[in-house]
């Protein structure tokens, strides 16, 4: 008898404690959604015209103008949704196949998108750091082009097979079918995680050796030094933020019982929120690593909001307007 009570109290405080776990994600997620899609939404805006501008014009530009419109993707598809299933029930996946298959395929998606880019913009400045001249000179604008056209078909691709292998399990989850294909899915993005980890870190490594063994003509290429700082911190918050929710994600697709666990659950939750959060802070990074990049934003703010300043001097006064660069005189 005392037996069947202990265990049934340390039921009941297990089920509180994994009631008061999912609690406090609903309200970080209710909280925390709305902050990155503001934020993010003003800073990718911001990100979208100055890569546009003539004097940060390359085929690095490139790849974080596409970056930048790609985190639209995420922030009003990815995290939207998911805002709106966790914090307000509201989760179309649980009823609709078709958009069970569809969210799953759209947002496996944009997110891989992000790395892919990212790892191409890596491999871009190490080309471009390389005393090799062919390598330099396959660093141009029309090639940036034609990767980011095939970065999109090959991710296109090799993610159909969630069209079809993806169901709506009888926990009203929309998950990989059990069985075989649940083990390929698990393999599959966790060959793709690991790949990129990899490719990443080599390149990384790469790039650096370069710009030690060319450090006197890259300083007089302040751009490209900027670049490659800008680069290798986007590299290092993604690769932090990311792979706590990469290997959750590998764990539930490889061990399907343990996404009954609340414990895991809350903790695949919570790193979602922390992954979600590294598509919004581009800009701010760019903004603080980037002079030049600063100085693009300075020149858009002066644009939008004129600052004039008013001098009085021997009888006059005397009107500056910064945001055009010249003076107007009148008397008093």
């Amino acid at each position: 008898m005392l037996t069947y009570i202990s265990r049934r109290k340390m039921n009941n405080q297990s089920l509180t404690i994994n009631n008061d776990l999912n609690n406090i994600y609903v309200k970080l997620n209710i909280i925390s959604g709305p902050i990155i899609i503001c934020i993010g939404t003003i800073g990718n805006i911001f990100s979208i015209y100055i890569f546009s501008q003539p004097s940060l014009r390359s085929s690095f530009s490139n790849y974080s103008l596409v970056l930048s419109i790609n985190n639209f993707f995420v922030l009003y598809f990815g995290v939207l949704t998911r805002w709106l299933a966790h914090g307000f029930n509201q989760d179309l996946t649980r009823y609709s196949l078709f958009f069970c298959r569809f969210r799953t395929f759209f947002s496996y998606f944009i997110y891989q998108f992000t790395s892919f880019l990212t790892l191409t913009a890596l491999i871009d400045r190490w080309c471009a750091s390389s005393s090799n001249r062919r390598r330099q000179k396959s660093v141009t604008i029309r090639n940036s082009y034609r990767f980011i056209v095939f970065i999109i078909l090959f991710l296109l691709l090799i993610h159909l097979h969630i069209l079809i292998y993806f169901e709506i399990d009888n926990y009203r989850i929309c998950r990989p079918q059990i069985g075989f294909y649940t083990q390929f899915f698990g393999i599959f993005h966790l060959t793709i995680a690991i790949g990129f980890l990899s490719l990443t870190i080599l390149f990384s490594l790469l790039t650096i050796i370069n710009v030690r063994k060319k450090c006197y003509r890259l300083r007089q290429h302040r751009l490209d030094n900027q670049l490659i700082l800008m680069l290798f911190v986007h590299v290092i918050q993604y690769v932090m933020l990311s792979l706590p929710f990469l290997l959750a994600m590998v764990l539930s697709a490889l061990l399907p019982s343990i996404n009954k666990n609340k414990n895991f659950i809350f903790i695949q939750n919570l790193s979602r929120i922390t992954f979600n959060t590294s598509f919004c802070i581009d800009f701010y990074i760019d903004l603080i690593c980037a002079r030049l990049y600063r100085h693009e934003f300075i020149k858009l703010v002066r644009r939008l909001c004129p600052i004039k300043k008013t001098k009085v001097l021997c009888g006059h006064t005397v009107r500056f307007n910064l945001s055009e660069n010249k003076t107007f005189y009148s008397s008093l």
